[in-house]
């Protein structure tokens, strides 16, 4: 079959129109790329197992590039009884706490929602890391999720400030999140809604107070602070 002229070059301008749309969704994804990579951003729970995790995982999957850590001084985990909890050092793999939780009860800790949630840990990282001892920790934003957290984390920061005259400013935001694995959804869900409200934001510094307002509004109470050192 023949094709017109006006065919031609219909079929020429369109071809031209598909290939400035691919080359602008393109530059559209990189911008995107490079967007998210702006914010350095960390998530901070007890032991880097549950709550820093859930929202490691659940950031991650929506394109943004993060760390976590635990600020305790060892990992904990619930055992078989409420006095007798499993304990590990920071730096213990993720694959060996699963093996160790395997072999003690598998069942008692399948059904407790354990052994799902390290095999959700392995498939974000290969360890625990201890906030205490990273030795990078220059963020722009530090999100937790309890108040005793909230607070190691920065007197830490003003400490190293005070060591090292560092005088970027951080925020540390917390986000009060009860440590089962229900609630790590919400808060994962919750920071998320954060973090995407702080891309979207012109200038996020300038807006974060009206960001964590329109927060609470609609999850509860958060508590943000500001150091500079």
């Amino acid at each position: 079959m023949d094709v017109s002229s006006d065919d031609a070059a219909s079929s020429s301008a369109t071809a031209t129109a598909s290939s400035s749309a691919a080359a602008t969704a393109a530059a559209a994804s990189s911008d995107q790329r490079k967007l998210l990579d702006d914010i350095r951003l960390a998530v901070v729970c007890q032991s880097n197992l549950n709550r820093s995790m859930e929202a490691h995982d659940l950031l991650q999957r929506n394109g943004f590039d993060l760390l976590s850590f635990g600020a305790g001084t060892r990992v904990k985990l619930p055992g078989e009884s409420r006095f007798e909890p499993n304990v590990y050092e920071f730096g213990t793999p993720y694959q060996e706490i699963l093996d160790d939780l395997t072999s003690k009860n598998a069942k008692h800790y399948e059904r407790t929602g354990m052994l799902n949630m390290v095999r959700r840990d392995l498939g974000v990282k290969h360890h625990p890391e201890r906030w205490q001892d990273f030795d990078d920790s220059k963020f722009d934003v530090v999100i937790t999720y309890e108040l005793r957290v909230y607070q190691n984390v920065v007197a830490d920061i003003m400490s190293r400030a005070s060591d090292d005259g560092f005088t970027e400013p951080v925020h540390v935001i917390n986000i009060d999140t009860f440590d089962s694995h229900k609630e790590a959804k919400v808060g994962a869900e919750r920071t998320l809604w954060l973090v995407q409200r702080m891309y979207e934001a012109d200038d996020w510094e300038d807006e974060l107070d009206k960001i964590l307002e329109d927060h609470e509004k609609q999850f509860g109470l958060t508590e943000a602070v500001l150091h500079t050192a």
